[in-house]
């Protein structure tokens, strides 16, 4: 099989992916240590991730739910007590629109190929 037609074959199949697992592992190093691991799914149409991670950080780990929509991250995580006790909701939510520098330019554009969200996501979790 040529190249050419091994990418061909590959952009084919790619058309008929409606979503993606992937397990993912990182370490930060600095003033503080922290590693994170963790499960992302991706839903591809209308775009939506769910990231099932622990983090640890200073000898504490602690367990982080992400959601991301075309709009937003929404975190819930007990390091974020502090947070969501003085607003009274289990989920701490980041506009993509809020985001600024390279971070936010880059999460919003690779967004834009979703501009509306109607998924229903279980009652514990934020809809978008």
């Amino acid at each position: 099989m040529t190249p050419r037609t091994a990418i061909s074959l590959a952009a084919n199949k790619t058309q008929s992916v409606t979503s993606m697992t992937a397990t993912f592992s990182d370490q930060i190093t600095g003033t503080v240590a922290e590693t994170t691991s963790g499960t992302v799914k991706v839903q591809m149409k209308p775009l939506l991730a769910n990231v099932d991670a622990t983090a640890s950080a200073d000898g504490q780990t602690f367990p982080v739910d992400e959601i991301e929509s075309a709009k937003a991250l929404y975190l819930n995580s007990s390091i974020l007590s502090v947070f969501t006790h003085q607003t009274g909701k289990a989920w701490f939510e980041i506009p993509l629109a809020s985001l600024s520098g390279n971070f936010g330019t880059t999460a919003r554009s690779s967004r834009s190929c979703c501009r509306t969200c109607r998924t229903t996501i279980p009652s514990s979790r934020p809809r978008c």
